[in-house]
């Protein structure tokens, strides 16, 4: 949204569309079609999202795992601030989880923000995550007695089943195959052409 302050209307999407993905802008279209909204910025989001972030990594993810062999664990961020913290200009943040919005957890910096105790538990729980793997190359050695909010977060190359970690309040949970036909669209058409 900030690279879009005013409404975008359905034209102006298709034209997005056009321009970002020329090669397979019928595709795209066919996967992402106009929306029926006067602001299809929403829509944009997830187009955007979808292409660069969630499938382009669990591409690379998959390619890492299968060439080199080592473990991978993969994440999905899915909690907005439980007060509009983000300040007057990043408003569409607000109700959202948006890029980075996991940072203020991972690094238990959430002081100069109000925050629930839900959020102070997920902050633990990710510091723990993070810690564990810088530590060990494994985000799961942990002694379970001395937190029993951590759930087992299962190692991406097992079983190949496309398994990741939502954080989220007011609990986390293991999800299997997140956006797995977007995702699967879009290894389809390849990415950065």
């Amino acid at each position: 949204y900030e690279a879009m302050p005013k409404q975008m209307t359905r034209a102006e999407y298709d034209l997005l569309l056009l321009v970002f993905y020329p090669l397979h802008y019928l595709k795209v279209f066919q996967e992402y079609p106009t929306p029926h909204s006067n602001d299809t910025r929403p829509e944009v989001a997830v187009v955007g999202t979808d292409y660069t972030f969630t499938c382009a990594t669990r591409h690379a993810l998959r390619g890492f795992t299968s060439h080199v062999g080592a473990p991978a664990w993969l994440y999905v961020f899915n909690h907005s601030f439980s007060e509009t913290s983000w300040g007057k200009n990043f408003t569409f943040c607000d109700g959202h989880s948006c890029h980075g919005a996991e940072l203020p957890f991972v690094f238990h910096t959430l002081l100069p923000f109000n925050h629930t105790q839900d959020e102070l538990v997920l902050s633990g729980n990710m510091v723990q995550y993070w810690t564990n793997f810088a530590h060990y190359g494994n985000p799961n050695q942990f002694q379970p007695q001395k937190n029993a909010n951590l759930l087992s977060w299962p190692d991406y190359s097992t079983a190949y089943q496309s398994q990741a970690l939502k954080f989220r309040t007011p609990k986390s949970e293991v999800i299997s195959k997140y956006l797995e036909e977007k995702c699967d669209f879009w290894d389809s058409i390849g990415y950065f052409e």
